[in-house]
């Protein structure tokens, strides 16, 4: 009876150990980095955002601009890298931004979604247009991916 137990109890220990790995193993670890600059200093890039926004190619736009207001914003650069410190891949990796203060448009942006090896990392680029006074607070990056087929969440600030 006594070797019963402790076998039972070894099982039990790995079995803990193993769901501990799955659900830690299953969270991304962000790093956000946001460098602005103003949009008078690239003149190409915001010729790009302005005919984005114009064409309806623009991947999100909160609000439009008159060309006399476009000569006073600034751009924006986001790069979040997403790390797969797991044992499982993170696929289907899917996000949302929601605009902070004075953001415009996001006019470009390096991938629609993302899947993420297990072990490996994976970069993000956005490319937005904000207002020249703006500071982009309450930006964030809403992020759902899964992990052996279970949803998970992630809010990222990127102010």
């Amino acid at each position: 009876m006594k070797a019963l137990s402790i076998v039972l109890s070894v099982i039990a220990a790995i079995l803990i150990a193993l769901i501990a790995v799955f659900f830690i193993g299953g969270v991304l670890g962000t790093e956000a980095s946001v460098t602005v600059m103003e949009a008078a200093e690239d003149p190409v890039s915001l010729a790009a955002a302005a005919q984005a926004i114009e064409d309806g190619t623009a991947p999100l736009v909160l609000e439009t601009l008159s060309e006399e207001e476009l000569d006073g914003c600034r751009l924006a650069n986001v790069t979040v890298t997403f790390t797969n410190n797991g044992l499982f891949a993170a696929e289907w990796l899917t996000y949302t931004l929601q605009g902070g203060a004075g953001d415009v448009a996001v006019y470009a942006q390096s991938a629609d979604s993302l899947d993420i090896p297990a072990r490996s990392s994976a970069q993000l680029n956005l490319k937005l247009l904000m207002r020249g006074n703006a500071d982009g607070a309450g930006r964030a990056l809403e992020v759902e991916y899964y992990v052996l087929g279970m949803r998970r969440t992630a809010t990222i600030s990127i102010e």
